[in-house]
């Protein structure tokens, strides 16, 4: 198992807590502002996408992550990038 393709594996599931209008809010924000996001969505990935039985969760602390909210930032962030169609 890859971890980045991992972390692609979730974007639907992310983009199911989105609305149209969120959405598109969410893809024009400023990287750098994405923070915005860590108690709604990056609560959601945290709790269930990072459990200590996911799959996921482990690949992160292999790749030595050991951190729930750097895990659920960095998904944030890839998600972002996804979004706006940049390279991963």
């Amino acid at each position: 198992m890859n971890l980045n393709d991992e972390i692609k594996n979730c974007f639907p599931k992310i983009e199911e807590l989105f609305s149209e209008n969120t959405l598109l809010e969410f893809k024009e924000k400023p990287s750098d502002k994405l923070y915005q996001y860590h108690y709604g969505v990056g609560t959601w990935i945290r709790n269930h996408l990072l459990s200590d039985k996911d799959d996921l969760y482990h690949l992160f602390q292999k790749n030595g992550v050991e951190d729930r909210d750097d895990m659920s930032a960095c998904i944030l962030l890839m998600f972002h990038i996804y979004l706006n169609k940049e390279k991963l």
